[in-house]
């Protein structure tokens, strides 16, 4: 009993004694903060192992394949249910030649640690990944309590145009894990930073829930964060990417919160999307795209998608977003873009019942999109909006869109009230309502507000400002007729109490 005593005291006291060294380390190149770690947050037991990947044979020099002895460690963690995954000071070079697999999973570990001090992980940058062929690196199933800080991952990837996406991912979590911290970590030329993952099929006690990503430095990546059918509370305070296929790819996320930086994104960046039936609710975005210089003609910065033609649901997605479009840079296509598609993954022209409910977009856009047909503000006009699809509640709040060409928002599937308050457009703002919806403008001033000739939709405009627009009065278009005017200037006349 003394040796179990005294046994358990000496593994606190080591614990304790290298979490402070660490903690103590001064910032470095790549880490903006210090490392620390909580241990009172820690359960340490008899059964918790400090596994250092060097006790098991790891070189970290750069040249040996560690990849084996990164298993072996994690192994030991595996059959003891807890403990830390320590990479010292060094290089550790894996999947090296053809090694095919992953460095290794973890399953129904409650209290976890993956801990770099200064360590490099690399995948072999001589490795040629074929389209398709993607690994992983670590792999956790049913764990809670999982704490990875301070890794710099790098690997071969440097062309990230390819929809056949491949290389090795950092980590994967699957099958209800839980408790997740991530404070900081750097991931360079690999498949992915983060995935979050769960089959359509799989029981709701398969959701990764609480996520916590203090900052994840993503670069010359496919994929900077993303989940599938799940993400339940994820909280990410700095997702800064760059040269990245799409920064922020999620469907069935619920419970979001995260600030993005992005810059030179190649596709759908912030991607909202929806398949199998499983859209986003509660998502709260701060999208940032201020440098572009690389981006493609396919980067639009933020879109809202439905994947396949089952009915889903988009609800409560506020997006507050500052895009500014290099003039005479490959800075991307729109702005903000809504669409959906068929079966053969083309824009869809049929009724399907996707819904759309409380939608808002806040923030500024600034620029022109090097793309032609792009717009700030798009909906696909080849996508069909039937009288199932149902849009509602969609808020344009404090919107400025400056130096831009002609803005377009096109709410054909509209079915109650579009309220746009605050909005500042130099250029004319399009906004196309379905007849069986409106549009309510208040507080807003722009050259001109128009839409085609033969819309009737009915729009509201209190206390704005706005152009004479000639094509209010054209034989065919609604003219006056469902417009109504209060506190507003129309042209040169005032309309005070409505008209």
């Amino acid at each position: 009993m003394v040796r179990r005593k005294l046994f358990r005291r000496t593994l606190v006291i080591l614990v304790a004694v290298i979490g402070f060294l660490l903690s103590s380390i001064p910032p470095g190149e790549g880490f903006p903060d210090p490392l620390s770690l909580d241990m009172d947050s820690r359960d340490v037991s008899l059964k918790a192992i400090w596994a250092d990947v060097k006790a098991y044979g790891a070189k970290g020099d750069g040249l040996a394949d560690d990849g084996k002895a990164i298993s072996a460690a994690v192994a030991a963690i595996n059959k003891s249910g807890t403990g830390t995954l320590y990479f010292p000071p060094g290089e550790y070079r894996v999947f090296t030649g053809s090694y095919k697999g992953s460095l290794g999973g973890f399953s129904n570990i409650n209290g976890l640690s993956l801990i770099s001090n200064r360590a490099t992980l690399t995948v072999d940058l001589s490795r040629k990944f074929r389209p398709g062929e993607s690994y992983y690196g670590f792999t956790f199933d049913n764990c809670t309590n999982v704490f990875i800080t301070g890794f710099v991952v790098r690997g071969p990837i440097t062309d990230i145009s390819s929809t056949a996406v491949n290389g090795v991912e950092f980590v994967r979590f699957r099958k209800g894990c839980s408790n997740i911290a991530m404070p900081y970590n750097k991931v360079s030329g690999m498949l992915s930073g983060v995935i979050l993952s769960r089959l359509p099929s799989d029981p709701e006690s398969y959701h990764v829930r609480n996520v916590n990503i203090g900052t994840l430095l993503v670069d010359h990546c496919y994929y900077g964060f993303n989940t599938q059918h799940t993400g339940r509370d994820v909280t990410i305070n700095e997702l800064v990417t760059d040269t990245i296929h799409r920064s922020y790819f999620v469907y069935g996320a619920r419970n979001h919160k995260v600030n993005i930086t992005s810059r030179n994104d190649y596709a759908n960046d912030c991607y909202i999307n929806a398949f199998n039936g499983y859209g986003c609710e509660d998502l709260w975005i701060k999208y940032t795209n201020t440098e572009s210089t690389r981006s493609s003609d396919f980067a639009n910065h933020v879109t809202i998608a439905w994947g396949d033609t089952i009915p889903a649901t988009h609800r409560g997605i506020h997006l507050d977003v500052n895009i500014v479009y290099q003039p005479g840079q490959q800075s991307g296509a729109s702005g903000i873009y809504l669409f959906k598609y068929d079966e053969q993954n083309k824009p869809d022209v049929k009724d399907r019942g996707h819904r759309l409910e409380d939608f808002t977009i806040t923030g500024s856009i600034r620029g022109a999109p090097h793309h032609a047909g792009a717009f700030p503000v798009y909906t696909l006009p080849t996508c069909n909006w039937g009288d199932g699809d149902f849009w509602s509640n969609i808020r344009i709040s404090d919107l400025k869109i400056i130096n831009s060409k002609n803005s377009l928002f096109r709410l054909t599937s509209l079915v109650d009230t579009a309220t746009i308050t605050n909005l500042s457009s130099e250029r004319p703002f399009m906004v196309k309502v379905n007849p069986r919806g409106k549009a309510i403008f208040i507080n807003s001033d722009s050259t001109q507000f128009t839409e085609s000739a033969t819309d009737n939709s009915y729009h509201e405009y209190i206390s704005c400002r706005i152009t004479d627009n000639p094509s209010y009065r054209h034989a065919g278009g609604n003219g006056e007729r469902n417009k109504r005017f209060t506190d507003t200037y129309y042209g040169s006349r005032y309309y005070p109490s409505g008209k």
